[in-house]
């Protein structure tokens, strides 16, 4: 397991490297080790798709587009059968409900 780690490693060090000398190139190799990945109808390998974590301009502008009214900036208190409540006390009816952490978009 622990040659596995170096070896995993050594490559994504030897993608840094890559990346001084061509981002499509390393976006490849950081697809070839498993280390980012995307997909879309086109084919699997989107070397402009990945963004880590960080919004491109296009989707700061999507997200800027949409309605403030609608956005909540609040902790999850309880969850109900129809919904969630706030930490705000306020309560937004859902289907479904997606969680993402550890993720900052940059967006204030």
């Amino acid at each position: 397991e622990s040659v596995a780690r170096i070896c995993l490693g050594t490559l994504n060090l030897i993608v840094i490297l890559a990346s001084g000398i061509s981002m499509r190139f390393a976006s490849f190799l950081m697809w070839c080790i498993g280390s980012a990945w995307t997909y879309d109808s086109s084919g699997p390998i989107k070397p402009d798709k990945f963004n880590f974590g960080c919004l491109c301009p296009i989707q700061r502008k999507d997200l800027e587009a949409v309605d403030k009214s609608r956005m909540h900036k609040a902790d999850i208190d309880k969850l109900e059968p129809n919904g969630v409540k706030l930490t705000n006390g306020t309560f937004l009816e859902a289907d479904v409900l997606l969680l993402g952490t550890g993720s900052v978009s940059g967006m204030q």
